[in-house]
């Protein structure tokens, strides 16, 4: 039986460690996000790059740009800005 590990590692060639790294460090940015005190402050990471990432000043969780921007937006809806 193929596994999930085994499919993405096939299709990325990333060998099955390196999967399963990145399944870790996916899963400690989660937590980080889930256990923060909130509301999360989206600063970016590396505004020279074109898709760059946003990361909580209280928290330290990263998000894409999408994620950010609609974070702010819900904030905003909801009278919490």
């Amino acid at each position: 039986m193929t596994t999930l590990r085994d499919t993405l590692s096939a299709v990325s060639g990333l060998k099955p460690k390196a999967v399963d790294e990145i399944f870790e460090q996916v899963k400690a940015n989660g937590a980080k996000l889930d256990g923060c005190p909130g509301p999360h402050d989206f600063v970016p990471v590396d505004p020279a790059r074109l898709f760059h990432r946003f990361r909580c000043t209280k928290c330290g969780g990263q998000v894409d740009g999408s994620a950010a921007r609609w974070y702010r937006r819900g904030l905003q809806h909801g009278g919490k800005t």
